[in-house]
Protein backbone atom coordinates (compact mmCIF):
# COMPACT_ATOMS: atom_id res chain seq x y z
CA UNK A 1 0.00 0.00 0.00
CA UNK A 2 3.19 2.41 0.93
CA UNK A 3 4.86 1.26 -2.34
CA UNK A 4 1.29 2.38 -4.40
CA UNK A 5 0.99 5.70 -2.68
CA UNK A 6 4.95 6.85 -3.26
CA UNK A 7 4.55 5.49 -6.99
CA UNK A 8 1.45 7.61 -7.74
CA UNK A 9 2.79 11.00 -6.34
CA UNK A 10 6.83 10.58 -7.33
CA UNK A 11 6.30 12.20 -10.69
CA UNK A 12 3.79 15.03 -9.96
CA UNK A 13 6.64 16.06 -7.22
CA UNK A 14 9.03 15.41 -9.93
CA UNK A 15 7.06 18.24 -12.08
CA UNK A 16 6.95 20.54 -9.58
CA UNK A 17 10.46 20.28 -8.91
CA UNK A 18 11.56 21.12 -12.22
CA UNK A 19 9.01 23.72 -12.72
CA UNK A 20 10.29 25.99 -9.29
CA UNK A 21 14.16 25.25 -10.44
CA UNK A 22 13.40 26.39 -13.89
CA UNK A 23 11.67 29.93 -12.15
CA UNK A 24 15.06 30.33 -10.48
CA UNK A 25 17.49 29.34 -13.55
CA UNK A 26 16.27 30.53 -16.17
CA UNK A 27 19.92 31.71 -17.20
CA UNK A 28 22.63 30.09 -17.69
CA UNK A 29 25.16 32.21 -15.47
CA UNK A 30 22.10 31.52 -12.70
CA UNK A 31 22.61 28.04 -13.12
CA UNK A 32 26.15 28.29 -12.48
CA UNK A 33 26.02 30.11 -9.80
CA UNK A 34 23.57 27.77 -8.40
CA UNK A 35 25.34 24.35 -8.68
CA UNK A 36 28.73 26.37 -7.51
CA UNK A 37 26.43 27.55 -4.13
CA UNK A 38 25.11 24.18 -3.89
CA UNK A 39 28.32 22.59 -4.22
CA UNK A 40 30.08 24.39 -1.61
CA UNK A 41 26.67 23.85 0.96
CA UNK A 42 26.76 20.39 0.02
CA UNK A 43 29.44 18.31 -0.95
CA UNK A 44 32.40 20.01 1.07
CA UNK A 45 30.33 19.10 4.40
CA UNK A 46 29.55 15.28 2.78
CA UNK A 47 33.57 15.22 2.35
CA UNK A 48 34.76 15.91 5.37
CA UNK A 49 31.92 13.45 7.26
CA UNK A 50 33.12 10.59 4.60
CA UNK A 51 36.70 11.54 5.74
CA UNK A 52 35.71 12.29 9.51
CA UNK A 53 33.96 8.49 9.61
CA UNK A 54 36.38 6.64 7.45
CA UNK A 55 38.97 7.58 10.62
CA UNK A 56 36.49 6.39 13.12
CA UNK A 57 36.24 3.22 11.50
CA UNK A 58 39.89 2.59 10.82
CA UNK A 59 40.60 3.58 14.56
CA UNK A 60 37.63 0.98 15.26
CA UNK A 61 39.21 -1.66 13.30
CA UNK A 62 42.41 -1.12 14.44
CA UNK A 63 41.38 -1.33 18.51
CA UNK A 64 39.57 -4.34 17.59
CA UNK A 65 36.19 -2.54 18.44
CA UNK A 66 33.34 -3.87 16.79
CA UNK A 67 34.54 -7.08 15.57
CA UNK A 68 35.35 -5.58 11.73
CA UNK A 69 32.53 -6.31 10.25
CA UNK A 70 32.44 -2.54 8.68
Amino acid sequence: MVNKAILSIHVPIFFVAVGVLKRYLKKEDVFRTFIKKRAHQLLIPCLWFSLYNSAVKLSMMALGVGGGNF
